[in-house]
């Protein structure tokens, strides 16, 4: 069984995952998941662990890099670095913000120093899996009126996806006695009309009712109008594409958290559109 990471192998684990999910660059700032390691006055294995490793890859400005290419990964190893007083370091009082250029800093590499020596299933695996299994579902469009009839020109077009499939979808990694989890949530859904024509709208769509709407009325929030059949479009249809967008955020078990960059999930329909032509008829 693996014994529970330190925090700074903990972090560098979910900065790996967390790059992989496309995240903003991590600093350290409150928002980063470096807010998540915490080192007090007595720093704890976590904090020896990052702090040796920037010592020796001369991550530390002004700090001269050691020859060494590793060790236990942690105080007291047979390096240079076995005989430092760990606990007599004021972790606190660290610029960790400016002194280190955290972007440059492999942290593949802090992740399995920190982790070597452990036995059982590596962490990052596990996370690495547990992302892989996290999948946002397909949208489902909806229409009214509906997608097999034909919608025509200057008609008001409801625009809706199904309100089953707007919720907020999460997945979490164990990361010894702390857990990695993120969370993303539908905020707004992006439709391309195939018209040339984008219709922007806060939340699902409003679902057609016909014991409530009225058929010619147009939606109060999602709906659009075509101004122009589909007859000349390729195979004769409007293809209309939504793209659902989703925010998404991380958080440590233990504190810390922060926003990761915008998810999306799309769909597809092709709607006919047709005019309507009135016919006059000789009432003599």
């Amino acid at each position: 069984m693996l014994r529970p990471l330190p925090p700074a192998a903990a972090a560098a684990a979910a900065a790996l995952v967390l790059a992989t999910l496309s995240a903003a660059p991590a600093h350290a700032d409150d928002g980063s998941f470096l807010g998540s390691v915490e080192c007090g006055t007595s720093g704890g294995n976590g904090c020896q662990i990052l702090l040796r490793w920037l010592l020796e890859h001369g991550g530390v400005p002004g700090t001269p890099g050691a020859s060494g290419s590793g060790g236990t990964g942690g105080a007291g190893g047979s390096d240079e670095y076995a005989d430092v007083d760990w606990d007599a370091i004021d972790w606190e009082s660290m610029d960790w913000e400016n002194m280190v250029d955290w972007d440059a800093i492999d942290w593949e590499e802090v992740f399995a120093e920190a982790a070597e020596g452990e036995e059982g299933t590596d962490p990052l695996t596990s996370i690495e899996e547990a992302m892989a299994s996290f999948q946002l579902p397909e949208p489902t469009i909806a229409t009214s009126p509906g997608t097999d009839s034909l919608i025509l020109v200057n008609t008001p077009l409801w625009l809706w996806v199904d309100p089953q499939s707007w919720g907020a979808e999460s997945t979490s990694a164990e990361l010894g006695d702390s857990s990695l989890t993120v969370t993303a949530t539908p905020a707004r859904t992006l439709w391309t009309m195939g018209d040339g024509s984008t219709v922007e709208c806060e939340g699902p769509g409003t679902p057609f009712d016909p014991a409530v709407h009225d058929a010619d009325s147009a939606s109060p929030d999602c709906g659009h109008v075509y101004t122009s059949a589909s007859d000349a479009a390729p195979e004769g249809v409007r293809t209309v594409t939504v793209r659902v967008l989703w925010d998404t955020e991380w958080s440590f078990s233990g504190g810390g958290g922060g926003a990761l960059d915008q998810l999306t999930s799309t769909s597809e329909v092709d709607l006919t559109v047709r005019e309507s032509h009135g016919l006059v008829t000789d009432t003599h």
